[in-house]
């Protein structure tokens, strides 16, 4: 019976000696898969603080196009991208985000490319003029107004200003605009309500260059012939009078309103007998 016992005491001995030594191998191994898992984190750490503070993990360049009236910097600082910017911690949806708040913006796409480059595609509003009306407004190609804060001040002098007309009116010679040129609509410096006894829609474009332009709202779209026009001329006056006919598709030079009188034309005999004292008629083309 002593025997027996002693044996199974031998025996129970020998397993809790077994299941220690398990367990402590065990313990060994997950300390070690710990301190090796610690070894590679602080690695990343150390190397991912290393990347971070070179140059390599910043924006290398930031390309801007489609902008016409506000300068590739000005998006630039609208995007929030400086020297220091992360490349791959800049999201692109945030970026349009604040780029597309700006009223003059119509649509932005942000793209990463390659090179740790980021492209900003911008498409802007198209600018027709501007107007006082107690404080200046920019008016889009829809007509609406855009509060002229400080940092569009330079668009005053790529757009004309125009006078004379109400809200409703200026939406629709913004719809006549959204044919012209751009590089057309700079050269204008000033927009006036002059209505004929025959269109009461007439309005007078002044030149850059000093001529005077008279069309309608209905032809804004022969301005884009004004070079053609222009370079047909022969007079020796530092600015002469250009009447655009949409009905016709042509231009004319003729004597100019206020030359005949100070006042403007107040029926059809008398803008007729202008036109006769002109000169030859001009095609819109030049031709």
């Amino acid at each position: 019976m002593l025997e027996k016992e002693k044996d199974d005491i031998l025996k129970e001995n020998y397993l809790v000696r077994k299941r220690r030594a398990f367990r402590d191998e065990r313990k060994y191994r997950g300390d070690k898969n710990r301190y090796f898992l610690i070894a590679v984190i602080i690695c990343l750490l150390i190397m991912t603080f290393m990347y971070l503070s070179s140059d390599r993990s910043k924006v290398f360049r930031v390309s801007v196009s489609g902008n016409r009236y506000l300068d590739d910097d000005y998006y630039r600082d609208l995007a929030g991208i400086d020297d220091n910017t992360i490349y791959y911690f800049t999201l692109d949806g945030s970026i349009e985000s604040r780029i597309a708040d700006d009223p003059l913006v119509r649509n932005v796409t942000v793209e990463h490319r390659d090179n740790r480059v980021i492209n900003i595609e911008v498409e802007e509003k198209k600018i027709i003029a501007y107007v006082y009306d107690d404080e200046p407004y920019l008016i889009d190609e829809d007509g609406e107004r855009i509060m002229m804060t400080s940092d569009y001040y330079d668009l005053i002098s790529m757009v004309p200003i125009i006078e004379g007309y109400t809200i409703d009116e200026i939406k629709e010679i913004a719809r006549g605009f959204k044919n012209v040129d751009d590089e057309m609509i700079e050269e204008i410096s000033e927009i006036h309500k002059y209505p004929f006894s025959y269109d009461e829609r007439m309005m007078e474009v002044i030149m850059r260059s000093g001529n005077y332009v008279y069309v309608s709202y209905y032809g804004l779209s022969l301005l884009n012939n004004y070079h053609s026009i222009e370079a047909s001329l022969t007079s020796e006056e530092d600015h002469v009078c250009i009447f655009l006919d949409e009905v016709t598709n042509s231009g004319y030079t003729s004597a100019c309103p206020y030359w005949q009188k100070e006042e403007k034309p107040s029926d059809e005999n008398e803008t007729t007998d202008n036109t006769q004292e002109g000169t030859e008629a001009k095609p819109a083309g030049g031709e």
